[in-house]
């Protein structure tokens, strides 16, 4: 939100004010639905888009309360122009759950198995390195265009390691609830359903 906004707390927030999510669906949109259900903030969901367009309309006026995913926005913030009012961390039942995965087409994993084994394999090794070496760093300094020092702070603050894990899909009971909430489907999955859908190989030794 703009750093001049009136707004200090959740608790200032009224049924006048607008807050963003990205689209119907998104896990942006998903934790406003968490934000309104179970902290009690009373501003009316607004699609808006992607950051960029997000930021735009919270500096025109537009839109109070934005979203963003960092390192977006770091520059802003410290720049004095916007200023963090609630994160999605904040959403009890969202803490910890598993929002983002990496999903393979069935007939891929029958047929490209080993393949698709040995990038999972690539993956992992591929975020241990990032967290690992500070090139990785520079490099997405570099590729961002953003400043080294934002990208650090970014994801001292905002991204864990424990944020990409790959070992586990936690709290597939609030997944679950979330799935039916939004529509995605019409009731929790079996037992049998869940053990096909989610196929995690374990790490090498």
């Amino acid at each position: 939100m703009k750093a001049d906004s009136p707004l200090q707390s959740i608790k200032d927030i009224t049924a006048s004010n607008t807050i963003a999510y990205s689209t119907s669906g998104s896990s942006s949109n998903n934790l406003v639905l968490a934000f309104i259900d179970e902290l009690g903030v009373k501003a009316k969901p607004t699609p808006t888009g992607g950051p960029a367009g997000t930021l735009t309309q919270v500096m025109s006026g537009q839109i109070d309360i934005g979203w963003a995913a960092p390192p977006f926005g770091m520059k802003e913030i410290k720049e004095g122009k916007i200023r963090i009012l609630i994160r999605g961390s904040e959403a009890p039942s969202l803490r910890g759950q598993t929002v983002r995965t990496i999903i393979v087409n069935a007939d891929a994993l029958k047929s490209k198995k080993d393949a698709i084994m040995r990038f999972v394999a690539g993956y992992r090794e591929a975020v241990d390195w990032m967290y690992a070496d500070p090139k990785a760093i520079d490099m997405y300094a570099e590729k961002m265009k953003l400043d080294r020092d934002l990208i650090a702070s970014s994801i001292k603050e905002f991204h864990p390691k424990e944020a990409l894990q790959t070992d586990e899909m936690k709290d597939m009971a609030g997944i679950q609830r979330n799935a039916v909430k939004l529509k995605f489907i019409d009731g929790p999955l079996t037992q049998a359903q869940l053990a096909e859908l989610i196929q995690i190989p374990p790490r090498s030794k």
